[in-house]
């Protein structure tokens, strides 16, 4: 996936305390961090206080406004530092606003992000180096320092405030999706004020629906509507001053840890590197289950929209595959949670490889096909086919005669009248020296005769060119009926070929009569 951000400002006075192996998280709503606190990576708890917490304040600002344009809600959760276990709403993450970002799984392969970030950092309260255990946590045996620690402890708090908003597109199709895609790139780059990004922003809600989530930390203004990208993005931009120092608005938006491996007179307890990789690779397998269990949903739902084959068997076939992945995610949970729980377990054989594929069922609107089928899913009653999606081989074909155009709709009632017509506008290019030139519509069941409605002629000259044309055929005990609209005779001077080509309107259809 590609992705592209902008970055307004960024200005930093004085300095923060940056220590290797440190982590950042973002701290929940209702929840009390204090410094020294162990914590469980793994599963995103804190643990009781283990070091030693003399702490100091440092000062200095940091502020940053950003506009990032996210293609999936896999980069959306890499973006926003989302662990394995907050993709799960474990630990922390369990609930609350934040929780929103980091376990939910609405999302498809139409879903797309603009990501509103301001940040403004006044300061953070740090423990000090170096970092020693307290007494307690000293004695402890390596076996069960783990369990009451944690693997890591909260170093440092940041002080300040954070706005986050983020605007997710949901495509009304797959074709619209790029559409929407390139919108959001155009209004993450070279930004130039809100007014441009609310402009570019209303040229993509015809392809989309839009819904905007929105974290504050620090400052209590009463917000903007999510829908008014203006001022929304205005007061992302005034956040600096909204909780600048002594304005009694700062908050503790975010928390860093640091390792116990930096921590004087540690001694190494058992790792818990199997089991985050495990619980990472459950994560991904998560995520890959909804977005399957996302298409099967959106095919079904909308099973008029799609070009079925055969309906009814497809549509069966599809809510098996939506009972396995439902029953696929539950079951990725439950390992997670075990994972997490389980301190001599490594989850190595967590995840399951037997996701199943989701056949690639094309929209009406870019394959063509059926579009109206029987009660029961089994008997086509009407097809059609566009310019874009009718086959167009032998361009430049012999003047005995070849295909134009082949089309075909299946799974039509045998022994029933079925209209075929064809319509709209071709391009047709005789060589210059042509007299005439002729084009029918037939079916291999009902060949255009010698005369009546199925065929055309016209004039020497080149260009474009409405046609109308009609057959009728029964349908074959193959429930099977094929459309080929021909060059059937070109009458040349001294050329041999001649071409049809069909414009934005031109449309083949079957129709029971």
């Amino acid at each position: 996936m590609t992705s592209k951000r902008v970055v307004l400002l960024v200005a930093i006075l004085g300095s923060f305390p940056s220590v290797a192996q440190q982590a950042t998280y973002a701290i929940p709503d209702g929840i009390n961090v204090q410094l020294g606190m162990g914590f469980d990576s793994l599963g995103g708890r804190t643990r009781a206080t283990c070091v030693e917490t003399a702490s100091d304040t440092q000062t200095g600002t940091l502020t940053r406004f950003e506009l990032h344009a996210v293609e999936s809600f896999r980069d959306l959760r890499r973006e926003l530092g989302v662990s394995a276990s907050m993709s799960f709403g474990i630990g922390l993450w369990s609930g609350g606003a934040y929780a929103s970002y980091s376990s939910s799984r609405n999302f498809s392969n139409r879903t797309s992000f603009l990501l509103v970030r301001a940040i403004a950092q006044n300061g953070a309260n740090f423990v000090k180096e170096p970092y020693k255990l307290n007494e307690w946590a000293a004695k402890l045996e390596p076996a069960d320092f783990l369990d009451k620690c944690g693997d890591s402890f909260i170093s440092s708090r940041v002080l300040g405030g954070e706005f986050l908003a983020v605007y997710k597109f949901e495509s009304e199709s797959e074709e619209n999706a790029e559409q929407v895609r390139a919108g959001i790139r155009a209004a993450a780059g070279n930004f130039s004020g809100a007014a441009d990004v609310e402009r570019k922003l209303n040229e993509i809600r015809g392809y989309s629906s839009l819904e905007v989530r929105i974290i504050r930390k620090g400052s209590s203004e009463t917000l903007p509507s999510a829908q008014d990208t203006k001022k929304l993005l205005e007061y992302a931009l005034n956040l600096p001053e909204l909780v600048k120092p002594g304005s009694g608005n700062e908050y503790p938006y975010s928390f860093a840890t640091t390792p116990y491996q930096l921590v004087q007179g540690f001694r190494r307890t058992s790792s818990i590197s199997s089991r985050q990789r495990a619980l990472n690779a459950l994560a991904e397998a998560a995520d890959e289950a909804w977005l399957r269990l996302a298409r099967v949903n959106q095919i079904i739902n909308n099973s008029n929209k799609y070009a079925f084959e055969s309906k009814k068997a497809e549509l069966e076939e599809l809510r098996k595959i939506r009972d396995r992945l439902r029953k696929l995610t539950a079951e990725y949970t439950e390992m997670a949670d075990k994972c997490i729980e389980s301190p001599d377990a490594s989850c190595a054989a967590a995840v399951a490889d037997d996701l199943p594929e989701v056949p690639n069922i094309l929209p009406l609107s870019a394959r063509g096909g059926c579009t109206k089928w029987g009660a029961d899913g089994t008997v086509c009653r009407e097809c059609e086919y566009t310019a874009d999606q009718a086959d167009p081989r032998g361009i430049a074909m012999p003047h005995a005669g070849s295909i134009g155009f082949d089309v075909r709709c299946r799974n039509m009632a045998q022994g029933k009248k079925v209209n075929i017509k064809a319509s709209g506008k071709i391009t047709r290019t005789p060589a210059s020296e042509a007299t005439w030139m002729e084009i029918d519509l037939h079916s291999t069941t009902s060949p255009c005769p010698n005369s009546g409605g199925c065929k055309v002629g016209f004039g020497s000259s080149p260009g474009v060119e409405g046609i109308n044309l009609n057959n009728s055929v029964t349908v074959p005990p193959s429930g099977t009926v094929d459309a080929y609209l021909m060059c059937r005779f070109c009458q040349l001077a001294n050329a041999s070929k001649c071409s049809i080509v069909p414009q934005g309107d031109f449309k083949i259809s079957f129709k029971e009569d």
